[in-house]
């Protein structure tokens, strides 16, 4: 596990002590610049509490990946010193046994990254279900305004993708848009454009 450390936080010597510790108990703890985050992504960053800048270095950190929030000289900051969206996958304290917060930064960590996987499966299917609907629309509208039988729509549907070098969700965009109005013959389709007079 990758972890960076921010060098631009003002480190107090119980802090720069605790990162050393974490480092022996196995945790790959790296100083870097910010600027690092704008090339790379590591598995986590770690932020200091209290420190300067501490709100807008929250949010830069927390749209690129996991982050680990050590509290030094302190409790927990206020509600308004950062955005509900911005929450860390682990809270440590420098006063916290070296063991547990090893523990408690790897499974943060990885549940984090558990939930940002499940979060792009979704996404995915998400998209699939919503093409496959919009391609289910356009061939309700052939076979109701064609009467033609739904194998036959979803060839159709297919063919022009093929000879389009198209997705078949843009080839049914144009049918629902009326963009195309294809006629089939027996086992050849062909395709007028809307407004052009011209068979494709």
């Amino acid at each position: 596990m990758n972890i960076w450390v921010l060098h631009e936080q003002p480190f107090t010597m119980s802090a720069g002590a605790y990162v050393d510790s974490l480092r022996r108990a196995g945790l790959s703890i790296t100083a870097v610049d910010e600027k690092a985050l704008e090339t790379g992504v590591p598995d986590a960053v770690m932020l200091v509490y209290p420190s300067e800048g501490w709100k807008r270095r929250v949010k830069a950190v927390s749209e690129k990946c996991p982050w680990v929030l050590m509290l030094d000289r302190g409790g927990l900051p206020r509600a308004d010193e950062w955005d509900e969206n911005c929450r860390p996958s682990a809270v440590i304290a420098t006063t916290m046994d070296v063991r547990h917060a090893v523990w408690a930064i790897r499974q943060g960590v990885y549940q984090a990254k558990e939930r940002v996987s499940w979060q792009k499966r979704i996404q995915q299917l998400e998209r699939r279900l919503a093409q496959r609907a919009v391609i289910d629309r356009a061939k309700g509208k052939l076979m109701d305004e064609r009467r033609w039988t739904e194998e036959q729509a979803y060839h159709y549907l297919r063919q022009a993708a093929m000879n389009e070098r198209k997705t078949m969700q843009q080839v049914a965009d144009e049918v629902l848009s009326a963009k195309r109005q294809p006629i089939f013959a027996g086992s050849t389709t062909r395709t007028i454009r809307a407004g052009s007079g011209k068979w494709k």
